[in-house]
């Protein structure tokens, strides 16, 4: 059994890598890095007796996990707001090429008859 230090140690890498990935754009890796420290959470939710909460708290304040939990929070605000807009401007493309390309392609007969 590893010591809280080691796990603490373990999970504000995992935190690192998952902003490595929001910067690289790399975002296959987030779900695997999120379930590794959801593991690294559940070891100290299964051994209470071993990991108290005030040993886990002492080591979360001597790290910087909380501030880099606010960065990949405030990371993907940004990366949800950026997709929406794109698949907005997918669904704007899709609605004028559709009322535009089918409409001119029908009415071509109009264009070639001859206005006296």
């Amino acid at each position: 059994m590893e010591d809280t230090k080691t796990l603490i140690a373990k999970f504000r890498q995992k935190t690192l890598d998952i902003l490595n990935c929001f910067n690289s754009g790399d975002f296959d890796k987030i779900n695997g890095l999120l379930e590794d420290r959801k593991k690294i959470i559940e070891i100290f939710k299964e051994n209470p007796q071993a990991y108290t909460k005030d040993d886990v708290a002492k080591e979360l304040k001597n790290t910087d996990i909380m501030e880099l939990d606010v960065k990949i929070k405030e990371l993907t605000v940004k990366n949800m707001k950026d997709i929406k807009e794109k698949l907005e401007d997918i669904s704007k493309d899709k609605f004028i090429r559709k009322k535009y390309y089918n409409g001119f392609s029908g009415n071509s007969l109009f264009f070639n008859e001859k206005i006296y």
